[in-house]
């Protein structure tokens, strides 16, 4: 039976009943749901237990008396006199009232004339009837274990849907970050510790009182922050050195940078001793592709020629385009004009300009026929970031 039939049936309010089962006089079943509302079933027995504390009240028990004679009907008779000896005494106080007042000369008398009068006399003022109380520590409960899972949950999942499909639709070979993770699985602690303190208060067992409550509380909302920070940081650079991944690039790459990479590598592949590197990051705007393999002197050649007259078509300008030799390697190398033009005693080769750059090069070992691709650009600048073929041997 629902908590409506039941005030119905016996003529109470939703909120008296409450206050009965949280005074303990009856235990019905419940279930609660996401907003810590419990929905209570109640029993043929319980509604006679409302119907039995009903009837007592209107005569005057209080919760206290009801609850000894529910719990131990032997003390009924002690209970009995003890509320004779109440009644005996109110109906004194109020007869000592109503004498007094009978007494009083007849006159107009303020306020504080009438209460001195009535000092004057002796009269004691009774006790205000007893009256339920709204039970505002469990809604105010309630209300905080909501907020909390909603601040909980929404929040860093939100994130991290968000971050899911920012990249899904752009990174081909997402890299998924382990410390993302595992920061993402700490937001959810203390959510998993209230509904632990739940669980606890739903099987009768003791539970922690609201000062828990309220360090948890805190401590969410400052870790919220971090919760932000590590859903996003889930997903990390888009990054591969699969050879099958050759020519593949993910879906949010610059126009610019997808035509220069169909100029400078070649078509096909297949060669003996294939390495390849491929790395780019949407948040940063950098892009990293390289690639290397043995050809024998006559394709070397071909290739020397090909990859210098796509280079020099890119720089078009003479102060973009660079020869050198390192220490294997022979290397020609294109830089962004613009980069040039802004960092000039940084603008070379194998120097660390680490803020912005974009370059193309291909370098070549005559002795060993090592050929050598790599292409890239990095414009955001917020945080240092070098060209991978910095990272190579050469």
């Amino acid at each position: 039976m629902k908590i409506k039939q039941v005030c119905e049936q016996t003529g109470l309010t939703d909120r008296t009943v409450r206050y009965y089962i949280g005074e303990g006089l009856l235990s019905p079943a419940y279930t609660e749901n996401y907003m810590g509302r419990r929905a209570y079933d109640f029993t043929e027995a319980d509604v006679a237990v409302l119907e039995n504390v009903a009837t007592l009240r209107r005569f005057g028990f209080s919760i206290e008396q009801i609850r000894v004679l529910l719990k131990d009907p032997a003390e009924g008779r002690l209970v009995i006199d003890d509320l004779v000896r109440s009644k005996k005494a109110a109906l004194k106080e109020e007869s000592g009232a109503l004498q007094a007042l009978e007494r009083l000369p007849y006159s107009t008398y303020t306020a504080a004339e009438l209460a001195d009068w009535l000092r004057l006399m002796n009269y004691k003022e009774p006790k205000p009837p007893e009256e339920v109380p709204p039970d505002w520590d469990e809604r105010l409960g309630n209300l905080m274990k909501c907020a909390f899972w909603m601040l909980l949950a929404a929040l860093p999942v939100g994130c991290f849907i968000d971050a899911w499909i920012d990249h899904a639709f752009q990174e081909r070979y997402a890299v998924i970050s382990g410390w993302g993770w595992a920061m993402l699985a700490a937001t959810l602690l203390p959510a998993m510790v209230l509904l632990w303190l739940g669980a606890r208060r739903a099987c009768g067992l003791p539970v922690p009182g609201k000062r828990l409550l309220a360090v948890l509380l805190v401590g969410c909302a400052l870790w919220q922050p971090v919760s932000f920070r590590a859903a996003q940081g889930i997903f990390g650079m888009s990054e591969t050195t699969d050879m099958d991944h050759y020519m593949l690039l993910d879906t949010g790459v610059n126009a610019h940078l997808r035509r220069k990479e169909l100029e400078l590598f070649p078509v096909t592949h297949g060669h003996r001793d294939e390495t390849y590197y491929y790395r780019w990051d949407a948040d940063m705007l950098m892009f990293d592709i390289c690639a290397e393999w043995t050809l024998d002197a006559e394709k070397l050649e071909e290739e020397r020629l090909r990859t210098e007259a796509v280079l020099r078509a890119m720089a078009r300008e003479e102060d973009s385009f660079y020869e050198l030799e390192t220490d294997g390697f022979r290397c020609m190398f294109y830089v962004s004009p613009t980069i040039a033009n802004l960092h000039r005693e940084k603008s070379r080769p194998f120097l660390h300009l680490n803020q912005h750059w974009e370059y193309a090069c291909f370098a070549w070992n005559e002795e060993t026929g090592r050929v050598r691709y790599c292409l890239g650009s990095y414009f955001m600048g917020r945080i240092p970031c070098e060209p991978y073929y910095m990272s190579l041997e050469w």
